[in-house]
């Protein structure tokens, strides 16, 4: 006790009279060192240092240390490169700290609990570079750092950063470590112009600007309010490097810009990996989760990127009336995906495979509520490029047939894909418009719809003749599938599709052909029977010297017989004859085929086509009259529907 009562009572006096300071009158020369340009002596850890205006202003040399620190307006303290200040408690800028040394802020010494070092800045000051000592934590009032930021606390207690007023952080590097937090005035602002790099969570301020952020796997960007604000005609640009799960609340108002960018090849969440052919690919080992209910801006995603609706937010994710949202890779050779859970609903636009191929998964978010995606009336759905062999775009579903894709508005597409969508496919509605050429949904692939019988690739409700004449892959389905279905008689022109026509795996809707290969059209809708509507297509396209060319009739009773009428002219309207909507005309010469249907429901009329010239150009119409079981139909027919053949070269 005896030993211990000089220093309690040193401690005791030391806070009876204060901190013991000293200040710069620079009376000898700039040296921070010189005992003569200090009215009290050079000042150390327990000393506060005070600088004033002075005709010679001080120069820190290599290492320097004091209590508190305050430099006062119409000074000019200098710090070299590699020079260190150490400062053991508050600090207070009314002028800017020359040079590029650092700013070393240190506990008090002897004191095992050390309040955060408190450190303002006036509007006219600004610092070199500021570390945080290890568990040390610090308020911060109005910050400007030119250089860098360094919070690293590895291995100590948990600090805590407190951004107060206006943030400014300029070119360099912001390293915050993996223990404790980053707290913002809510009213404040932040400006990075350099990388953010966040091992912490950290909250934001309303106003934020940040150059580029690094979030790495413990880490978090949340402000109180539970979202990241960005004040219009701002740019928020997140590059995460992180090998983990990150999550992002994030706002993005009209007239401001979100760019997030997920996996950069150089990022520590990729892996280069070379194939026997010495090619380089990447994946992204990380998963990154931006929470956002609106986006009235701009939003650009890239990498692997979970979009949902805030935790407190009910209803789809929302892409506002002139706003935008983007899947676009920074890289190639990054795979750059966007999954949403639930609804997206795109009133604005949706872009998918700006710059590289990229992809939106349609996930579901409960048993109740399936991944959906809604373009409305007033929203365009963008994807892929406008060259064949440029990006892809890609919408598919989770392979459990239960995605929706629904367009009211506008889509533009070339070199796209559609996969894994529910029975009825892509969904063009009867409000719906389509790019001009090249983004008229040429290029696309169709692939993996629900296989159940009556399902469909595509399904369209337009009213205005929907060509489909580019390169189009349609992809098998089962046989009792239509490929493509339509609620409007000659919605649909798929001439030049590529599909199973040889296998009639190939199946298209009645209802929706205007011409389903070169030379034959639909021409009118028949009188369906017991099975429901039976089709008359051709096997093939009636070019001359096609000498397997077929009329074929479909969906009518197994093991029965059909009459395939065969004509030269058909009618603008049906006649009806026998209760049945015939379109072939009477008046013109006509043939009755008798043909056997097989046990699947087909019947086959062989008509070679020579190779003469004299038949290019000839018309043909037919129609089949399938017998039904009795008591089915009054006459015991039934009428198919009808197409037109026309010979070509």
């Amino acid at each position: 006790m005896q030993h211990r009562l000089p220093t309690l009572l040193a401690a005791l006096l030391l806070a009876v009279a204060g901190t013991a300071q000293t200040t710069w009158t620079g009376a000898v020369s700039t040296d921070w060192l010189n005992a003569g340009n200090w009215t009290a002596g050079v000042p150390d850890q327990n000393v506060a240092a005070i600088i004033a205006p002075a005709t010679n202003q001080p120069v820190v040399p290599s290492l320097a240390a004091c209590r508190h620190l305050t430099v006062q307006a119409n000074t000019a303290l200098s710090m070299g490169p590699g020079t260190i200040l150490e400062v053991h408690g508050d600090a207070t800028f009314a002028a800017t700290v020359l040079g590029t040394g650092v700013l070393e802020l240190l506990p008090a010494p002897n004191n095992p609990s050390p309040p955060p070092a408190q450190v303002t800045c006036g509007s006219q000051a600004s610092l070199p570079n500021v570390n945080l000592d290890a568990g040390h934590s610090g308020t911060f009032n109005d910050l400007h750092v030119r250089g860098a930021l360094d919070a690293a606390s590895v291995g100590f207690p948990a600090p805590t950063v407190t951004l107060h007023g206006n943030t400014r952080l300029g070119s360099g590097s912001f390293l915050f470590s993996p223990q404790g937090q980053v707290l913002c005035d809510p009213t404040g602002n932040l400006e990075v112009v350099g990388t953010l790099s966040l091992y912490w969570s950290m909250s934001l301020p309303g106003t934020v600007s940040i150059g580029n952020l690094d979030m790495y796997p413990t880490s978090s960007v949340t402000p109180a309010s539970g979202v990241v604000n960005i004040p219009p005609g701002r740019l928020l640009h997140i590059s995460s490097s992180a090998f983990g799960t990150t999550t992002l609340d994030v706002n993005v108002p009209a007239g401001a810009s979100f760019v997030f960018e997920d996996g950069q090849p150089s990022g520590t969440n990729h892996f280069g990996v070379t194939d026997s052919a010495g090619s380089t690919s990447f994946y992204v080992a990380d998963t990154t989760e931006v929470r956002c209910a609106h986006i009235d801006g701009t939003m650009n995603l890239a990498g692997d990127v979970l979009l949902v609706p805030p935790a407190s937010a009910t209803g789809p994710v929302v892409v506002s009336p002139g706003a935008l949202l983007a899947i676009s890779a920074y890289y190639p050779g990054v795979p750059n995906t966007l999954r949403t859970r639930g609804t997206l609903q795109v009133d604005g636009t949706l872009g998918i495979g700006y710059g590289f191929d990229a992809t939106l998964r349609l996930e579901d978010n409960s048993p109740t509520d399936p991944g959906h995606l809604l373009v409305s009336s007033t929203g365009t759905l963008r994807m892929g490029s406008a060259t064949p062999t440029g990006n892809m775009g890609v919408i598919s579903g989770t392979g459990n047939h239960r995605a929706s894709v629904v367009v009211q508005g506008r889509i533009e597409a070339n070199n796209y894909r559609f996969e894994g969508l529910d029975a009825n496919g892509l969904v063009l509605t009867a409000s719906s418009t389509i790019g001009a050429a090249p983004m008229d949904l040429r290029n696309g692939f169709f692939d993996n719809g629900d296989p159940t019988p009556g399902s469909t690739l595509l399904t369209v409700a337009r009213t205005a003749p929907t060509r489909l004449s580019q390169p189009w892959f349609l992809a098998t389905n089962s046989a009792t599938t239509y490929t493509v279905k339509a609620t409007t008689p000659f919605a649909v022109d798929v001439r030049g599709a590529i599909g199973a026509l040889g296998s009639e795996a190939f199946e298209l809707d009645p209802f929706a052909v205007i011409s389903w290969t070169d030379g034959v059209s639909f021409h009118g809708i028949g009188t369906p029977g017991c099975l429901g509507l039976a089709e008359t297509r051709t096997s093939s396209a009636p070019h001359l010297g096609n000498a397997t060319f077929a009329i074929r009739c479909r969906n009518a009773l197994p093991g029965s017989v059909a009459i395939q009428i065969v004509g030269t002219g058909g009618l603008p309207t049906p006649v009806s004859l026998l209760a049945l909507d015939l379109w072939i005309d009477p008046a013109a010469p006509f043939v009755l085929h008798a043909v056997n249907v097989d046990a699947t429901g087909y019947a086959a009329l062989p008509l070679p086509i020579p190779n003469n010239q004299q038949l290019l150009g000839l018309s043909l119409w037919s129609q089949a009259m399938p017998f039904e079981l009795p008591g089915c139909k009054p006459y015991g027919l039934s009428a198919s529907t009808a197409v037109r053949i026309d010979v070509i070269q």
